[in-house]
């Protein structure tokens, strides 16, 4: 093992400590953290889930709406909960099954989350020490997830009690809600007249509320639902940050071999070739190879221009960008770049989204629309976008483990920062998903089908044939990476 300098020296810190620490530096404390055993990650987890989901509950007895009008003290509050829980289980017993499933989902959700998180923080090292990362440090996440998780609980059960104590103080103000008349028949004068007088009633409270209701009471689901999304998007990028922090490992000695076969090159000379494959082996031990895509020297270059020219190399040359990939001296620039595209993807998947949704509605635009391209667009394109997020790192999960497998090397973090750079493409694929669809609404709107074939029942064959053409551009996603992962599977460096 090399002579490492002071700097680069792990801190070895306690549990306690990197738990602290990783709320407010998660980078930091996952440097502190690689010589944790995995059972006090693991010990450290369940600890602080299950603190997590008691502070939830009590978030719910404090602030919740169902136990501020009660006459409650505050232990009651605490513990009322609990005692319906359990009183819950008692009655139906198979909700217990419920609650044990409901647990059993978070974990599973843990060790998807960590699968993906594998290649991310993958090293030139042994296989299991890279999964053995990604499950410790997504374990030791849980309490900046217990943290956000408790800020969302607290954040909705407030503006649940405020829309409860906006509805009373309405209802107050009001007169009190009609009583249905008895024995009347159906379209009786009577019953005609209750009809009008509870439409009044609610015009009257409509009203009301337009004129007096509070922000949080107007956009109450919205904004849950925009805490949550936030809350998510920061908890997975803390986690990603983290995983893929620069860390020692013990350098593996291997043979130089040729980049282009694979052929051991030991006791050749550099001005030769591979006896292989005739290549000339200086270009697979010189020392001007494999320099990095263009966004590694973007600092030379620029920012714009390099995006562009490795959005281009990755989309229409990946061998051409595996080549230029290193395999053992790795560096977090592609996270940046991933991170920039992610987020211009989302942008630009909002943006078709809300063009779409004025195509389609024309000149018919309500206020319901109009709030719906304002929070539900957002939503959708978040959702869109995780999904194409967890398919990239299952994918990169899928390649990397297959080819480290057959080459008897780690190549994990070499795909991974492929895939990275094939990320570009994602908006290849919001461009051409969009225009298909647009192009399956005219289909079915106009009948296209049904004239030409005379049958009806079109929207599923458009259905059918929009959902085929998204598998097909996926497909295409994981070739350009496994491209890029071949070219670069025998690097030296």
């Amino acid at each position: 093992m090399k002579n490492q300098q002071p700097s680069d020296l792990p801190l070895r810190r306690s549990w306690f400590y990197v738990s602290l620490l990783r709320v407010i530096r998660p980078v930091a404390a996952a440097r502190m953290s690689n010589h944790l055993p995995l059972w006090n990650a693991l010990v450290g987890h369940v600890i602080l889930a299950s603190i997590a989901f008691v502070a939830c509950i009590t978030s719910v007895a404090l602030l919740g709406p169902d136990y501020q009008h009660q006459g409650l003290s505050t232990i009651q509050k605490l513990l009322k909960p609990w005692f319906e829980l359990w009183n819950e289980i008692e009655r139906r017993p198979q909700n217990a099954i419920g609650v044990g499933l409901f647990l059993g989902f978070i974990e599973l959700a843990f060790v998807v989350t960590a699968l993906c998180v594998v290649a991310c923080g993958a090293r030139d090292e042994p296989l299991r020490r890279s999964f053995a990362h990604a499950f410790r440090q997504t374990w030791l996440h849980t309490i900046n997830i217990a943290v956000f998780a408790i800020l969302c609980a607290c954040f909705i059960n407030m503006t649940e009690s405020v829309r409860h104590e906006f509805n009373r103080r309405i209802e107050s103000k009001m007169a009190p809600y009609p009583q249905p008349p008895k024995n009347v028949a159906p379209g009786s004068p009577e019953q005609k007249a209750y009809n009008k007088a509870v439409g009044k009633w609610y015009q009257q409270r409509s009203k009301l509320v337009s004129q007096t209701a509070p922000i949080l009471y107007r956009y109450n689901d919205e904004a849950c639902v925009a805490m949550c999304i936030t809350a998510g998007f920061l908890a997975l990028a803390t986690l990603f940050a983290a995983a893929g922090a620069n860390r020692p490992t013990d350098p593996i000695e291997r043979d130089p071999n040729c980049e282009c076969c694979g052929y051991n090159l030991t006791g050749l000379t550099t001005d030769g070739a591979c006896p292989e494959c005739g290549q000339s082996i200086i270009e697979s031990v010189g020392e001007n190879i494999r320099l990095g895509p263009p966004w590694e020297r973007a600092a030379k270059i620029g920012h714009i221009r390099a995006w562009f020219q490795t959005a281009r190399i990755s989309i229409f040359d990946p061998s051409g960008l595996g080549k230029s990939l290193k395999t053992q001296q790795m560096t977090n620039a592609h996270q940046s770049f991933f991170g920039w595209t992610m987020s211009a993807n989302f942008a630009f998947t909002a943006l078709v989204l809300s063009v779409f949704m004025l195509i389609v509605e024309n000149e018919r635009m309500s206020q319901n629309d109009w709030e719906f391209i304002l929070f539900g667009v957002p939503l959708i394109s978040f959702v869109i976008s995780l999904a194409q997020f967890v398919f990239l790192q299952l994918a990169t999960l899928n390649i990397g483990f297959r080819y480290s497998w057959r080459n008897k090397k780690n190549l994990l973090g070499a795909t991974s920062r492929a895939t990275s750079y094939c990320s570009a493409y994602l908006i290849v694929w919001t461009i051409l998903v969009s225009l298909t669809g647009i192009l399956a609404y005219l289909i079915y709107l106009k009948g296209i089908l049904a004239t030409i074939f005379g049958f009806y029942g079109t929207d599923t064959f458009v259905a059918a044939g929009w959902g085929i053409t998204i598998l097909i551009l996926l497909l295409i996603q994981q070739i350009l990476i496994t491209r890029a992962v071949q070219a670069a599977q025998y690097a030296n460096t």
